[in-house]
């Protein structure tokens, strides 16, 4: 049940055009024209991960960009809605299953 170059390619375009919001695999897979679980099993043999923890960690990417570029001039209070997390803690959670450190300490680590 692989997807196709381009479905794949297309499902990656929708994730990153997408990003802040938390969109059902159903509609996912409608934007990409496969069924669902074909597009969630698809996607794991390409990608070695679930469609959510792609996004994830794309997410949490964003994140780490806008800490080293605003400094402190942005809470993670304000971040955090702007990634498409729905709370602090929500990204923290992320943060922490993909880069193994708090958004906090990352941060000080970071900045100082």
């Amino acid at each position: 049940m692989d997807l196709s170059d381009f479905q794949f390619l297309r499902a990656i375009d929708f994730i990153e055009d997408n990003l802040t919001r938390d969109i059902p695999l159903a509609e996912m897979a409608r934007a990409v024209d496969v069924p669902p679980q074909r597009l969630a099993d698809g996607f794991a043999a390409e990608t070695g991960c679930s469609i959510d923890s792609f996004r994830a960690e794309r997410r949490v990417g964003i994140v780490q960009q806008l800490l080293r570029s605003a400094g402190r001039d942005m809470t993670t209070g304000q971040i955090a809605p702007k990634v498409g997390f729905a709370d602090t803690a929500a990204l923290d959670a992320a943060f922490r299953a993909h880069l193994g450190i708090s958004v906090n300490n990352y941060r000080a680590g970071r900045l100082g």
